[in-house]
């Protein structure tokens, strides 16, 4: 009865939520003369957010009896044996605030149709996130249950509650706001020069610089790679913690259409596209020796904190306390290691560049329809990528693994402890056949027809990828991209049904026209091949990261069950691990897996979309439309991806889940 009474004003969820966007655009445009524009734009936006506790103001002393309080919401209550957690403390308050001014210039020329200009785009992000800010008070039964006993059991822990008897507890040391902000500029110039009646040229040339992020307040920390040495902005670095701008990023654009005769073109072009690094800097980061807080540790089996949960903390009032990065730095230890927040960088990332290139033919063919056949391709380098930057390396893998020596003790920095690293080293490449056709509208039908037979290779699809030991063997993850699909096929048609008046057959008016004219049936047909996924394992070697299970049987490396089979509701996708050819075998608790990233593959999709309208001329300007749709006509089963695929999970190779079975509905729409 005590936890149900108090169940919703000791609610966890996140509280209330408040956001209110403004943007504002200011345009000018003037001709100059007859064959030359001016644009001028010029917008801001502002879109703050802010998250509150359900209760800021619920009296603590009143309610819960409690002497001493931190912060004005309620604190979180933790009580073991599956009671769970109540109350929520959690507060944010931020604010994007991005402005942008561009200046565009087009100018007619003969044959010469010319664009240049700039832009200057400023990114800013002010916010404060704290959580838990009135603090946590935990109880798991070990006080009245007189140690291990009681540890976890539901009777003691609420037996503890009511005590006040607290095993552990923490509260944090208010965040300082923090203002980030940096700065784009791209100037371009564009020529569309068409050269001769059979010949377009298309010639350009984009410069792309982004600034490296600062912080307005140098509320802004990294640790330095290769030192281990904490950097603060405005104390022993710049305000952009050292970071080097790239300031060369010129991006050529070439493109050509070339008319082999009236029915023929032939098209090539190439281009380089750069992106940014403010996308990959995170939302509400907590840097490094900017958020500290307090714990009360645990005591010991069967001990209690000197304070009650009745008393509070052994504090009054709120802090104030303002961290200091590099006393919380010189302090840490191998036993208390600072912990760190954000990522670090390498001091000479450059902008992450896609170099695209492509080669068509476009022919019509009669019928009113153009098929066109294309090789599109594209390579890119400096690719955002994750990495571990306190680990360890494979040779100290049995100290940790056999010997069970402490990870920090091992770490390259053992007075701080893990933090990752925001890295631009990875490559992709990406190699297709595209081919269409399409038919115009004529005599009552259309159609669209796409299919792109592809290969994507990468050794990062995005920042958190499944990697085994990224920090010392990266090269190994070279693989197929997780959103690789070898083949998509993608193929709509419209089609008028050739009955009623005007049409082909049974041309007549009256009751027969409203019966058998004015159909009209559409389809959407969709396929394509799986997604790639990675097969892992329990990390027996304790300084992986995703451990990859040892090929035994190199044939089917996908490791794919060769026939349907169920368990209870569930299709067994992958060969279960105790089946005599189960082509994996757990790696060595000191090695790592032989098998590569990304060798499994989601089973692929297929659904057909069928709709039939039928339309009805009420009066000349009024038509209603009888509408009859179905989403999977044809019921297709469609199975999602595995829920598990590592080997030691209980569930490994089972498909639970498909996409939507058939779905129909039939409306009406009048249209006047």
């Amino acid at each position: 009865d005590l936890i149900r009474d108090f169940d919703l004003p000791l609610n966890t969820t996140i509280g209330p939520r408040f956001r209110n966007i403004r943007r504002m655009t200011i345009g000018y445009t003037k001709m100059i003369s007859p064959s030359m524009g001016n644009e001028l734009l010029a917008s801001a936006q502002r879109d703050p957010r802010v998250i509150k506790p359900w209760y800021p103001d619920f009296d603590v002393t009143k309610e819960l009896g409690m002497q001493n309080r931190i912060g004005t919401a309620l604190p979180t209550v933790s009580i073991a044996g599956g009671y769970g957690n109540y109350g929520e403390s959690n507060y944010q308050d931020w604010v994007h605030q991005p402005a942008s001014i561009s200046n565009i210039m087009s100018w007619q020329k003969g044959r010469h149709s010319m664009r240049f200009g700039g832009q200057m785009y400023q990114n800013q992000f002010w916010y404060i996130a704290a959580n838990n800010t009135s603090g946590t008070y935990s109880f798991n039964g070990e006080i009245t249950g007189r140690g291990t006993v009681g540890r976890n059991n539901p009777v003691n822990s609420l037996a503890d509650l009511l005590m006040g008897a607290v095993k552990t507890a923490n509260y944090p040391v208010p965040q300082i706001p923090i203002n980030r902000y940096n700065y784009n500029f791209g100037f371009f110039f564009q020529d569309d020069w068409k050269a001769s009646q059979k010949l377009t040229l298309n010639l350009g040339l984009r410069y792309e610089f982004e600034t490296k992020q600062g912080v307005k307040n140098n509320v802004y920390s990294r640790v330095e790679m290769g030192t281990g040495q904490l950097l603060v902005a405005g104390r022993n670095a710049s305000k952009n913690l050292n970071l080097n701008n790239d300031f060369v990023n010129f991006g050529p654009r070439v493109g050509v259409a070339y008319s082999l005769n009236p029915k023929t073109v032939i098209r090539t072009g190439f281009g380089m596209f750069f992106s940014n690094l403010w996308v990959n800097n995170g939302e509400m980061v907590a840097y490094t020796g900017w958020t500290n807080a307090q714990a009360f540790v645990d005591l010991g089996v069967g001990r209690a904190q000197p304070f009650t949960f009745t008393q509070g903390f052994p504090v009054g009032g709120n802090l104030t306390a303002v961290p200091d990065p590099l006393a919380l730095f010189n302090a840490a230890t191998m036993a208390r290691p600072l912990a760190t927040g954000g990522f670090t960088y390498d001091p000479n990332d450059k902008l992450p560049v896609n170099y695209q290139w492509n080669f068509s033919v476009q022919r019509e063919v009669g019928f009113n329809t153009v098929v066109e056949a294309a090789y599109v391709a594209s390579r890119s380098t400096h690719l955002s990528r994750t990495v571990a930057a306190n680990n360890l390396t494979l040779d100290q893998s049995a100290a940790v693994s056999i010997n069970r020596v402490p990870v920090q003790n091992l770490r390259p920095y053992n007075r701080i402890a893990a933090f990752n690293a925001v890295l631009y080293d990875a490559l992709s490449h990406y190699h297709s056949l595209q081919m269409k056709a399409t038919r115009r509208f004529s005599q009552g039908f259309s159609l669209d027809a796409n299919y792109t037979w592809s290969k994507n290779i990468d050794n990062a699809s995005n920042l958190s990828d499944s990697f085994q030991i990224p920090w010392q063997f990266f090269s190994m993850e070279r693989s197929l991209s997780s959103f690789d699909r070898t083949h998509s096929l993608v193929l709509g048609f419209i089609y008028e049904l050739p009955f009623g008046k005007g049409k082909r057959w049974i041309n007549a008016g009256g009751i027969l026209n409203q019966a058998v004219g004015g159909w009209q049936l559409n389809a959407l047909y969709s396929a394509s091949s799986g997604l790639p996924f990675t097969i892992t394992q329990v990390n027996t070697n304790l300084i992986l990261s995703a451990q990859r299970p040892d090929v035994i049987d190199p044939t089917n490396i996908m490791g794919q069950a060769s026939t349907v089979e169920f368990v209870g509701p569930a299709r067994r996708f992958l060969i279960a691990p105790n089946q005599p050819n189960f082509p994996f075998r757990p790696s060595s608790n000191v090695g790592f897996g032989n098998l590569g990233r990304n060798t499994g593959r989601e089973p692929g999709f297929q659904n057909w979309n069928l709709s039939l309208f039928k339309a009805f001329a009420i009066t000349e300007r009024i038509r209603f439309e009888l509408r009859f749709e179905g989403y999977n006509a044809f019921n297709k089963v469609n199975w999602r991806e595995p829920s598990s695929a590592n080997i030691d999970n209980a569930n490994y190779g089972l498909i639970t889940a498909s996409a939507p079975p058939r779905q129909i509905q039939v409306g009406g729409r009048l249209s006047w």
